[in-house]
């Protein structure tokens, strides 16, 4: 909870006071609050140590969270150490989530090449979140050929897709073909959108207050308090800037 709420100080005087150095979920919550703040080389020391020097056995959920570590971390030779250690010595099978960690790994790190080859030497089909790390993996680094190779396969898969999701990743690889400057292809793509009659979801921001939730879009006014969150915001806003 305080790793989520931006309090590493918190969380980490919670961690040092625990009582059971057992306890694998509290060093997994550790590991990837650190990751979460970009703190990777810490998150993979502590997975060490968690290992090392507690002998304390990982779980594919500590797998997950250290890879996520080093993927926003752009810890790359890490992330494959860790990925291999977890089959070859600790016996776990890789699961969905850590083949697509390790697909945004590389994309991350601009290796479009090792990003796609771990996506193909996944040994069951993908799910959405994978085939989204690979997109944004060709989008950042240009893989336009792939990107065509991308389309031909959603398009198989789009009608498996929950209402919303086919349309955002069409729109992804619109967006890697305009990063290419291929406007005819993004075209294309677009009317295809709209001849299927799909849809991308529009991004919301979600937050509970006092057991109230509470949904926000972009450029949304239609919130009863929305004048006074927007006079908070350009306040918030004025004051980071005089910083």
């Amino acid at each position: 909870m305080y790793a989520k709420c931006g309090s590493l100080e918190a969380a980490w005087k919670v961690f040092d006071v625990m009582d059971d150095v057992n306890d694998a979920s509290t060093w997994t919550a550790m590991i990837g609050g650190l990751g979460m703040h970009g703190r990777g080389e810490e998150a993979v020391a502590l997975f060490e140590r968690m290992v090392g020097e507690e002998g304390v056995a990982p779980d594919g959920l500590a797998f997950t969270n250290v890879l996520h570590a080093c993927s926003h971390s752009g810890l790359v030779e890490a992330g494959i150490r860790l990925f291999n250690e977890m089959k070859e010595l600790y016996e776990i099978e890789p699961r969905m989530e850590h083949y697509g960690t390790m697909v945004d790994l590389f994309g991350r790190a601009g290796q479009l090449e090792a990003a796609i080859g771990a996506f193909e030497s996944m040994p069951f089909e993908p799910n959405q979140m994978v085939w989204g790390s690979l997109l944004h993996a060709c989008a950042i680094n240009g893989g336009l050929g792939f990107g065509k190779r991308l389309e031909k396969r959603l398009s198989g898969l789009a009608l498996g897709m929950v209402e919303g999701e086919e349309g955002g990743f069409f729109v992804g690889v619109s967006n890697l073909y305009a990063r290419c400057g291929k406007w005819d292809e993004v075209g294309r793509v677009r009317d295809t959108l709209v001849e299927r009659g799909m849809r991308k979801e529009s991004a919301i921001s979600l937050v509970v207050v006092n057991g109230e939730m509470h949904k926000f879009l972009v450029g949304d006014t239609r919130h009863p308090l929305a004048m006074e969150i927007h006079r908070m915001l350009y306040e918030i806003n004025r004051q980071v800037m005089c910083e």
